[in-house]
């Protein structure tokens, strides 16, 4: 005997660069479709191509188009030689995986990575550093956010909630801000969002999930904001460890554990002030809050 299925086809698109909100809207399809009797739900590929999401083609472009900011930006910084540069081949490793890549998606996702203002001739700095000021407060901040990790009940309280402790301390001690009087990025993963040149970084700056950030993760690297400097008064958790506890939540995603595992930015504000510093306090009572 034939059965009849039912199928909503979902030809809506998600929330613009932001996972929560996209998640919240399918949700709420999802129901609405189940309650016109739809057995079978269907999303576009927009919808797995969403920041946080840790898809592969995500994280590919991510990280070919920062390889590729820091390659122009180390270049620049050495004399020029007099012999006309060669290209590389690749090697079959990466022929292969380029290969893979083009296989699953269906294009080349590496197509758009452009960078205009340089063929323009204008100075780009993808990587920018920082005054002498905000390095301070930066380092600052490293030394408190070392210090609070290597507390027994920071470590434990971290560890119950799915944190792999020691992957975050040493991600954390890995964590290096780039002074602007630094010739070079290499030994630097810490850097000036608002200076940054790189287009994908100041297009996210434009979000709203951007405005309200304090720092966020660009491939395996911290990009810091204005925000991250300005402490508000009256805040329960001051400026200095207010900059600490902020860090520590950006290590916990170079481990791999995103916003969403945890219920929201908010949520695992939340989750570090409790486990390191307070379970009187929370996300609210920060120096620097975002979203």
């Amino acid at each position: 005997m034939t059965q009849k299925l039912k199928v909503a086809i979902i030809q809506s698109s998600p929330v613009y660069m932001n996972l929560e909100a996209s998640l919240d809207k399918a949700v709420g399809l999802i129901e609405r479709a189940a309650a016109e009797d739809a057995r079978l739900v269907t999303f576009g590929d927009q919808w797995y191509d969403l920041p946080g999401n840790n898809n592969e083609r995500e994280r590919q472009e991510r990280l070919y188009v920062r390889d590729v900011h820091r390659i122009f930006a180390e270049n620049k910084s050495k004399p020029k030689s007099k012999t006309p540069p060669t290209l590389r081949t690749a090697t079959p490793q990466e022929r292969a995986s380029y290969h893979q890549i083009v296989q699953a998606w269906g294009h080349n996702p590496f197509g758009d990575a452009t960078d205009e203002d340089s063929a323009l001739g204008e100075p780009q700095n993808p990587y920018p550093g920082f005054s002498k000021g905000k390095l301070e407060d930066i380092n600052k901040a490293l030394a408190d956010g070392a210090k609070l990790l290597q507390k027994s009940d920071c470590q434990k309280e971290l560890a119950k909630a799915g944190i792999n402790v020691t992957d975050l301390i040493k991600r954390f001690s890995n964590l290096s801000a780039r002074p602007d009087s630094a010739s070079n990025i290499k030994g630097y993963n810490v850097f000036y969002a608002e200076k940054s040149t790189d287009p994908q970084v100041q297009q996210f700056l434009k979000t709203e999930r951007g405005k309200g950030a304090g720092a966020f993760i660009y491939g395996q690297d911290v990009m810091v904001r204005d925000a991250f400097f300005n402490a508000r008064g009256g805040a329960a958790i001051g400026g200095e460890i207010s900059r600490a506890l902020a860090l520590i939540h950006e290590a916990i995603h170079l481990t791999g554990k995103s916003d969403a595992d945890f219920g929201g930015s908010s949520k695992l504000n939340d989750v570090v002030i409790h486990a390191c510093w307070s379970k009187l306090y929370g996300h609210k009572n920060l120096a620097i809050v975002g979203n």
